[in-house]
């Protein structure tokens, strides 16, 4: 349902003539504040990895090693998740120079990738809903 809702909104804005421009890509509308509240509400989900070393743990009675392996997978997905999320803030700059060279081919490329992503989103779905085990 996902895929489809996504197809639907990335047609109807082709239909309508709305291109994203360099415009909207340079505009702050995120800001410190809204990023830092993202990030709180994402970490306040918990780990199902985690959740199920400290079940494991718990059941063998073995409380400090389950605490430390959950802290050693916070600590490594915390730092994996820094570090991309600096790679894609330091590959802005470099997009924004290329989608300004080279226009036809970024509409081209975002309306490619816009309409893949919805279809493989919305047949994994159908696989997921309609397949057998």
């Amino acid at each position: 349902l996902i895929g489809l809702i996504l197809l639907g909104r990335y047609l109807y804005e082709l239909k309508h003539g709305h291109t994203h421009d360099e415009k909207e890509f340079q505009q702050d509308e995120y800001n410190l504040k809204h990023l830092m509240f993202t990030a709180f509400v994402t970490g306040l989900v918990p780990c199902p990895g985690a959740a199920l070393i400290l079940i494991f743990t718990l059941s063998q009675e073995i409380l400090l090693a389950g605490l430390v392996a959950m802290f050693c997978v916070a600590f490594g997905m915390g730092l994996t998740t820094t570090i991309f999320a600096l790679l894609a803030i330091a590959s802005r700059h470099s997009l924004l120079r290329l989608m300004d060279r080279h226009q036809h081919l970024f509409a081209f490329s975002h309306a490619f990738l816009s309409i893949s992503g919805a279809l493989i989103i919305t047949c994994i779905g159908g696989l997921l809903l309609f397949g057998r085990g």
